[in-house]
């Protein structure tokens, strides 16, 4: 993710809040999957906390956006599903090493 020192708190505290939710999401279907056997539902889980951890990325990179005019960037890809799982696998990697074409 972004350097949290031009972050301020407020996307700070909304990205946490994101990544919090993904750790109760996948301890819940880890849980799920131990105890009751259900791996279906503790897939989905699995799935929605990449999805908030995507967010978290996201989040931050829309605060970036206008704060560069950026117009380009909007909220409508907090309800995009493919794109939080995307910046949930990738967002870490983007800007702390080069990526190859063989890596995505």
């Amino acid at each position: 993710m972004v350097s949290a020192q031009i972050i301020p708190r407020k996307i700070q505290n909304i990205v946490s809040a994101c990544l919090s939710h993904a750790q109760d999401l996948l301890s819940e279907s880890k849980r799920i999957l131990d105890e009751k056997k259900l791996p279906n539902i503790a897939y989905h889980l699995a799935v929605i906390a990449l999805e908030e951890i995507g967010k978290s990325e996201l989040v931050a990179m829309n605060h970036l956006s206008q704060t560069q005019k950026d117009t380009q960037f909007g909220e409508k890809y907090f309800e995009d599903h493919v794109r939080k799982l995307f910046w949930a696998l990738w967002g870490p990697s983007f800007g702390r090493e080069v990526l190859t074409k063989d890596q995505i």
